[in-house]
């Protein structure tokens, strides 16, 4: 059903890959955050090329969705199960009470709300916390189900208008993520402020395809 391979795009995934890891083993890169940045972006891009490809298919909606759950739903579960086992040898009976949760929340796809509450993502407490990276997939999900909402009532219906309303979403986001940045360190964590860079993603695909 998707058409169009697209390996750059694997390209700028390695790139925000090795640009995370560095940043986590402390080597060379300072801000590993552009590398989960560039991941949102890309995500906006594919999925709004997902949602146009697919539009004409009779069982669309569920095809989008079936598709984003096979793709992620086996792997997190997978890396849970795996984290908890290893974790009840390593872990001591407080850090074990606090990975339980954050593999609760982890599950249902909201563990960013569950990391918000805690301490800062880049302090010492990190490393017992493994799977802090979750917060991302969580994000992403949750971006998943809200730019559905957006492409299915805004875009789909005012096609016309497609350009406005991404750049109004990305204005918005943008300003609440400036507003909100230094109030609280939580804002990192939070999928409304991540929308515009979705909605970059979004627009450099409609900018691609505007003459097809």
């Amino acid at each position: 059903i998707i058409k169009d391979y697209l390996p750059e795009i694997d390209s700028l995934r390695a790139i925000a890959i090795s640009l995370v890891v560095l940043f986590h083993f402390d080597l060379i890169f300072a801000s590993g955050f552009l590398g989960v940045d560039i991941f949102f972006v890309i995500s906006g891009f594919l999925i709004s090329k997902i949602l146009e490809e697919i539009k004409k298919e009779k069982n669309w909606i569920y095809l989008f969705f079936n598709k984003r759950i096979r793709r992620i739903i086996p792997a997190l579960y997978l890396t849970v199960f795996l984290v908890i086992l290893f974790s009840i040898i390593i872990f001591s009976p407080f850090h074990l009470e606090r990975l339980s949760k954050s593999a609760f929340y982890s599950t249902l796809g909201v563990s960013n709300f569950f990391f918000a509450t805690e301490t800062g993502y880049f302090d010492f407490e990190k490393n017992f916390k493994p799977l802090l990276h979750t917060w991302s997939l969580s994000v992403e999900l949750q971006l998943y189900l809200v730019w559905f909402c957006i492409y299915f009532f805004l875009i789909k219906n005012f096609k016309n208008y497609k350009y406005s309303i991404v750049v109004s979403l990305i204005l918005l986001s943008l300003l609440f993520s400036i507003i909100y940045s230094n109030r609280t360190p939580s804002f990192f964590y939070f999928t409304g402020f991540r929308v515009y860079e979705f909605g970059f993603g979004a627009l450099a695909y409609y900018i691609t395809t505007q003459n097809k």
